[in-house]
């Protein structure tokens, strides 16, 4: 599923088009999930977390290129895992993640979901993410907090379910 599929395209494909001053607002009301314009629930509904990580990604660009928009309407669920975690950070645990990255939630051990990501979220600032198809990690556009969500052990490493997860920071 693309970020902008059949039944959201025109809203989309118009919301991409706009400078970033229209875009922005927009943005700003989803992080604070107050949009009256764009559901993340409605409009991207049937999308994944990766797709919706993605949305808000690009909502944010300050310009949108051609580049970008053949991505937005090519890629698709795990093919966003390429784009975005290809080059990141790994959180350490306890720094604040900076407002609006894409977050990805790696298990070292999983060799069945893409490249060991199985999960995408869009950072809020500090250790807040939000993200949809997930439970702790962030469901139904609400927040998530990932000290709360990611046991920390005493040796530096995180688990998440009882597995291994390294947090990533993309530099997209």
């Amino acid at each position: 599923m693309t970020v902008i599929y059949q039944q959201n395209s025109e809203l989309l494909e118009k919301i991409f088009s706009e400078p970033h001053s229209i875009r922005l607002p927009l943005y700003n009301m989803l992080i604070k999930n107050i949009s009256n314009l764009v559901s993340i629930s409605t409009d991207l509904g049937k999308c994944n977390c990766h797709d919706v990580a993605a949305f808000m990604h690009f909502l944010k660009t300050p310009y949108i290129t051609d580049l970008d928009k053949n991505a937005l309407q090519q890629n698709s669920s795990k093919e966003w895992i390429d784009y975005f975690y290809t080059q990141y950070k790994v959180w350490d645990g306890v720094s604040a993640i900076p407002a609006g990255k894409v977050i990805g939630f790696h298990n070292p051990q999983n060799t069945i979901s893409h490249n060991g990501v199985f999960h995408s979220a869009f950072s809020m600032g500090g250790t807040l993410v939000r993200a949809v198809n997930s439970l702790t990690l962030g469901n139904g556009w609400k927040t998530a907090d990932l000290t709360q969500s990611i046991q920390i052990n005493a040796n530096g490493t995180m688990d998440y379910n009882g597995a291994s997860v390294v947090v990533y920071i993309s530099d997209r």
